[in-house]
């Protein structure tokens, strides 16, 4: 399956982090998944299952991004 999801209103520079670092974290904790950053974009391709808990979670860091205005990598 595969699915994109559209960071509205981010700054996916700020999102992903220097270095693409937060991303790369965000990547590791769903190996089973192929997860592609594309601009403000985020293709994902795997299991569904995997896909929408992915999602769950990405959301919630959106939540959080939203909220505070930056992601450590404690969050």
């Amino acid at each position: 399956m595969e699915k994109v999801i559209a960071l509205e209103g981010i700054d996916p520079r700020e999102f992903y982090g220097v270095g693409n670092s937060n991303f790369e974290r965000i990547a590791a904790l769903f190996p089973k998944l192929r997860i592609i950053a594309r601009g403000s974009e985020i293709k994902v391709l795997g299991e569904s299952a995997e896909i929408t808990r992915f999602e769950k979670r990405l959301d919630s860091l959106i939540a959080y991004y939203n909220k505070y205005g930056h992601i450590s990598k404690e969050v």
